[in-house]
C-alpha cells in the first residue's frame, strides 16, 4: 500500500505563489516541484483567498480588509431606502399638515 504525500503549509504557499505569479504552467510547476497539477489550483485559489486576512490588523473587522481608518464605535449605519440612496430628513421648513 502506497503512503499519501502530505505537504507543508509552507511548500504549499511556495507552490501557490508561483502559480499565482503565472511565471510557469501549472504542467511545468507540476514537473518542477513533482505534485500532481489538480492539486496546485486549490492551493492558489486558497491562497488568494486568505490574502486579505493575512493583511489585516490584528482586532480588525475581516469585512473591512483595506480601510485604514480607524471605527467608530456607536456608530449605526444610516437608513437606505429601496432605491440605496440614504434616507434624510427634510432640510426646510415644514408645513403643516392638516387636520
Amino acid at each position: 500500500m502506497v503512503k499519501r504525500k502530505t505537504h507543508t503549509s509552507e511548500f504549499k504557499a511556495k507552490v501557490a505563489l508561483e502559480a499565482i505569479r503565472e511565471e510557469m504552467t501549472l504542467a511545468e510547476l507540476s514537473k518542477t516541484y513533482g505534485v500532481h497539477p489538480t492539486r496546485i489550483s486549490p492551493w492558489k485559489r486558497a491562497a488568494i483567498e486568505n490574502m486579505a486576512a493575512a493583511l489585516t490588523r490584528r482586532g480588525a473587522d475581516p469585512g473591512n480588509a483595506f480601510t485604514c481608518a480607524p471605527s467608530r464605535q456607536g456608530h449605526r449605519p444610516e437608513k437606505v431606502s429601496g432605491n440605496g440612496w440614504p434616507v434624510t430628513k427634510p432640510s426646510g421648513p415644514t408645513r403643516p399638515t392638516a387636520s
